[in-house]
């Protein structure tokens, strides 16, 4: 198991971020959708306009919830990014997460997790949006103890698609685990 450093997201990782994005939606979902629609949707979610957003965003919050996990040589190889529901403290969304595919398995999303409930010791509920055909990201969330509670139809840059709604219920202090030991921030 490798231990991962977590930091808050800075606008000078905006590209590694999108770099990041990019190789992990290509593997993730490159037999799911064309990979023009792809390059399509990372160009525009993952734009340096919207990541610099984001950022600003999670600086004004007093706890920085988009965060980046680094390797041993400092380069960003995951980065995940949570936001509070409106008007409360316990109840959160997961809105991104993702990993280089070399690290799947490290424990890096684990890292991210645990990053996540150290900071926000009173989130005692998170969801996250999955496209269904997702598994790599449906067998991650599930290995967190997610449950599925919903489902929707999409309409995905033209391609229909069903996405999932899981949502983990965890008591204040407990850390994730999946097989790993606890990392250090």
């Amino acid at each position: 198991m490798k231990i991962y450093p977590i930091r808050p997201a800075e606008h000078s990782d905006i590209d590694s971020i999108a770099s990041v994005a990019l190789e992990s939606w290509k593997y993730t979902y490159g037999s799911i959708y064309p990979e023009d629609v792809i390059h399509q949707f990372v160009a525009r979610a993952y734009s340096a306009e919207n990541l610099t957003g984001s950022i600003d965003r999670d600086s004004a919050r007093s706890k920085r919830l988009f965060c980046v996990a680094l390797d041993t040589d400092g380069q960003i190889v995951a980065f995940s990014h949570t936001v509070p529901e409106p008007n409360s403290d316990t109840s959160f969304e997961l809105v991104r997460i993702y990993a280089l595919p070399r690290t799947h398995g490290t424990g890096v999303g684990t890292a991210l997790l645990n990053y996540l409930f150290e900071n926000v010791p009173s989130l005692t509920q998170l969801t996250a949006w999955v496209e269904q055909d997702n598994t790599i990201g449906r067998r991650f969330y599930e290995r967190h103890g997610f449950k599925v509670i919903d489902e929707k139809e999409d309409d995905f840059f033209g391609h229909k698609t069903v996405l999932l709604k899981y949502r983990l219920q965890r008591n204040p202090g407990e850390l994730a685990t999946a097989g790993f030991a606890r990392p250090s921030a």
